[in-house]
């Protein structure tokens, strides 16, 4: 479920002269919460040694904007192994920066109602 809330705010500056205060507002802006929900999947729900599985990630932004570079990182457990050359992005290739057993990609835009399928396959050891 999803709830999308905004939060509102305004100023303004009370000015004194000639006996009496002025205010003077400020125009009023509006920031909306982010609303992102992430789904991830495996394609088997056995770990056998020496198999591959497929991890896939789901990332839907429901908020009313688009989301710019927002950052993916997966910690593996250490008793799986990444396998080069299989992370996509919406089935195209990419590649993660990988630092020990952390995949971190970088999103550039995500637009409202869109879904960025994230997916990679790890060997199990």
């Amino acid at each position: 479920m999803s709830v999308q809330v905004s939060v509102k705010n305004k100023a303004h500056i009370d000015v004194e002269g000639c006996d009496e205060v002025i205010t003077f507002d400020s125009n009023e802006v509006e920031s909306t919460y982010l609303n992102i929900e992430v789904k991830k999947s495996a394609s088997c729900i056995w770990a056998v040694r020496g198999k591959n599985l497929t991890y896939c990630t789901d990332v839907t932004n429901m908020s009313a904007k688009a989301v710019a570079d927002a950052k993916f990182n997966d910690t593996l457990d250490l008793g799986l192994q990444y396998v080069d050359g299989s992370f996509t992005i919406d089935g195209v290739t990419a590649v993660p920066q990988i630092a020990g057993q952390q995949l971190s990609y970088t999103i550039p835009q995500i637009n409202m109602n869109q879904t960025v399928k994230i997916c990679f396959q790890v060997k199990v050891l």
